[in-house]
């Protein structure tokens, strides 16, 4: 699910803003995010991007450094690939290539990042616990199912 904002940005430049997160709504670290022109006749003069740790991402194309793209206005939108290069989403709706700047906020489902978000993309430092307070009780009950050391076949749990 994609939300899309217009407003005014810098003078002569197209920047488009955006955020992806989970359904949760934290941000995904570590997708490739590319803008394509729908003929495709631009794609190696806009770089892909990687998300940051918060799953935000930012293009800016300036006027000056970009004359054929303001003066073609080519229509672009958005694909998004795992770590492995994998297309995750494809935005349905292209953005028209104006001055101005574009926000994009696109949820991706538990499913499509399922793969991407199997190995960890940073080093910084969790924030909360491994093991969520709601599943100690399994956690103690799996365990008190297990016989107490020295009692016959307590290691056959194994």
């Amino acid at each position: 699910m994609s939300q899309r904002k217009e407003s005014p940005g810098k003078r002569g430049a197209l920047d488009i803003r955006g955020r992806i997160h989970s359904e949760t709504g934290k941000g995904v670290h570590g997708l490739t995010v590319e803008l394509l022109d729908t003929k495709f006749e631009y794609v190696e003069r806009l770089n892909p991007i990687l998300t940051a740790a918060d799953g935000s991402f930012t293009f800016t194309y300036m006027q000056e450094e970009f004359p054929d793209l303001f003066g073609a206005r080519p229509r672009v939108f958005l694909r998004v690939r795992d770590r492995w290069g994998g297309i995750i989403h494809t935005s349905d709706d292209s953005i028209a290539w104006q001055p101005g700047q574009q926000t994009i906020n696109l949820t991706l489902d538990s499913e499509a990042l399922l793969a991407h978000l199997r190995i960890p993309t940073t080093w910084e430092a969790l924030t909360g616990p491994l093991i969520p307070p709601e599943r100690w009780a399994q956690i103690d009950a799996a365990i008190s199912l297990l016989a107490p050391a020295g009692e016959p076949k307590h290691d056959s749990f194994l």
